[in-house]
């Protein structure tokens, strides 16, 4: 049941928004998204996710 859960959900969020791109554009927001914030949050993405990897590593042993 995780396994659904875990692969179900993001998928369902993916072709969900995928069909609202294709039938009515990419919306304004997206490209707001895209020009102000894309290298921050690859950025803090990547540092918060080594991160929390890291400190879960520990917290096991």
């Amino acid at each position: 049941m995780d396994l659904v859960i875990a692969l179900g959900v993001p998928l369902l969020l993916f072709l969900g928004l995928t069909v609202v791109f294709i039938a009515d554009g990419v919306p304004n927001w997206v490209y707001a998204i895209n020009s102000r914030y894309s290298r921050k949050f690859w950025l803090y993405g990547v540092i918060g996710l080594s991160t929390v990897s890291i400190l879960i590593a520990f917290l096991r042993r």
